[in-house]
């Protein structure tokens, strides 16, 4: 089987520099775990300015970033099945979907639909309210009524123009395409996922260290997580409520004292893959490829 994976800042994509470190880590991971798989051929293209010595693909294709996505879509023509890496910012994740779909390529992960609400949090807040807990959500306005808030961009990825505001001096000027969130006291975790419509399996859970401060947020794993289950029920209800959340996903929630508040959904690889992957005890890679099996089978 031909896989394409494709990670875009890795492969040096227009505005991805902060993401490249995040990008490197999760492509080098995946490749890890796929090269250990039976009967795979697997594609990557990969930045002029890495190194492919860590980066275990069958091809490694090399461009600059002004024909990156020509080649993409080249490079899905050959492919039996692409597995997308990329932020959801200005709809980047949605549109490299949307290609793939048209093009008949089977995509390991979410589809397009599925990207569109998880990719939008106001469109996720607005699927989700009242099926599972999650902070008031709304368009900023350039007003602010109560403090602390948290202003972010609509569809934006890691902790990129996260701003934490405690007061009436922090608030900015009106910022296009922002939203206002209320905070949510309590512990900043995320959560890796595998599956889709209830049928789901969790994988573990980080604490996020640096949400609020510069540069991309630090995933911690946690080995003793106390409200598993209660997590794993909430995981379960999103999945069925979002229809086409298949492969590997993740969510952002705080736990404060027990009460799981869900801040976000990132319908794709997170950087806490590697962790995942490093303690799971079997091939995280092997498990998303088995739920799409008969399909590719079919192709």
């Amino acid at each position: 089987m031909n896989i394409f994976v494709f990670e875009y800042a890795s492969a040096g994509g227009e505005g991805a520099e902060p993401f490249m470190e995040e990008g490197t880590l999760m492509l080098s991971s995946l490749l890890g775990d796929l090269s250990r798989l039976d009967g795979m051929s697997v594609v990557a293209i990969l930045s002029p300015a890495l190194d492919s010595k860590s980066f275990n693909a069958d091809k490694v294709i090399r461009c600059s970033a002004d024909v990156l996505l020509k080649t993409f879509e080249r490079e899905l023509q050959k492919a039996d099945a692409v597995w997308i890496i990329a932020p959801e910012c200005d709809g980047l994740l949605h549109r490299l979907t949307v290609m793939a779909e048209g093009i008949g390529v089977m995509v390991i992960g979410a589809s397009s639909g599925a990207v569109k609400v998880c990719g939008s949090k106001l469109k996720t807040y607005s699927a989700l309210k009242g099926v599972v807990r999650m902070p008031d959500t709304k368009p900023f306005d350039g007003t602010v009524s109560a403090f602390p808030t948290v202003i972010k961009p609509v569809d934006g990825a890691g902790s990129e123009n996260l701003l934490l505001v405690r007061d009436e001096s922090e608030v900015p000027s009106l910022l296009k395409g922002c939203l206002l969130q209320d905070y949510a006291e309590g512990e900043h975790l995320s959560a890796g996922i595998i599956g889709s419509a209830g049928d789901t399996k969790l994988l573990g859970v980080c604490r996020q260290l640096n949400v609020f401060g510069q540069g991309a947020v630090k995933p911690e794993l946690i080995t003793d997580y106390q409200n598993w289950d209660m997590l794993e029920f909430i995981v379960k209800l999103i999945s069925k409520k979002v229809s086409g959340l298949n492969g590997y996903w993740g969510i952002d929630f705080v736990d404060s004292d027990g009460d799981i508040i869900l801040i976000e959904i990132n319908p794709r690889l997170t950087t806490s893959y590697r962790l995942y992957a490093g303690a799971a005890g079997f091939n995280i890679a092997e498990l998303v490829l088995n739920q799409f099996a008969s399909a590719l089978v079919k192709e």
